[in-house]
């Protein structure tokens, strides 16, 4: 999609899809903005080494996640769920990210990975993700929150690189 477009889905099934390049089943690009309610990403991946976002990828884009269903999605280097860097602000509530992976030697986050952009949400869980680092989740430094961050559980997430970041870094 084209900047300045915004994009509303609801209760849809996002299934065994595979990019070559970043986001499984869906890539957000630069001034792009979406809104996903009461859906799921099942069994979505990125084929490439390197790429991001097995079951969504964001560059530059918003997007709000609201009930969203994350479960046994593959990326190879950050993102085995969901992805995104480069600006944008992504509200996640009510989600929950379950057995996804990330594959490449240095991948971190395998459940979520934020990068240099703005974050709000509250109520989601991880549970059983795994990746080298940051197993559950991984928030690079530069990754501002807009408010607090309320009940985010980490349940049985691992890492497999020393020292060991198992739930969230």
């Amino acid at each position: 999609a084209d900047q300045n477009t915004e994009l509303f889905i609801d209760t849809c099934i996002l299934e065994a899809n595979t990019s070559t390049r970043y986001g499984g089943a869906i890539h957000i690009r630069q001034g792009v903005t979406v809104t996903l309610i009461c859906s799921t990403f099942s069994g979505n991946t990125t084929s490439t080494a390197g790429c991001s976002g097995g079951g969504i990828f964001s560059y530059g884009g918003s997007m709000s996640l609201f009930d969203i269903s994350f479960t046994g999605n593959t990326g190879h280097h950050h993102g085995g769920g969901a992805a995104a860097w480069n600006g944008g602000t992504h509200q996640i509530s009510d989600c929950h990210f379950t057995g996804n992976t990330t594959l490449d030697s240095n991948s971190t986050g395998g459940g979520l990975y934020l990068n240099n952009c703005t974050l709000t949400g509250s109520d989601n869980t991880f549970t059983s993700n795994a990746s080298q680092d940051g197993g559950g989740a991984w928030f690079d430094s530069s990754v501002t929150v807009d408010g607090q961050l309320d009940r985010w559980d980490f349940i049985g997430n691992s890492a497999s690189i020393e020292p060991v970041d198992g739930g969230a870094n």
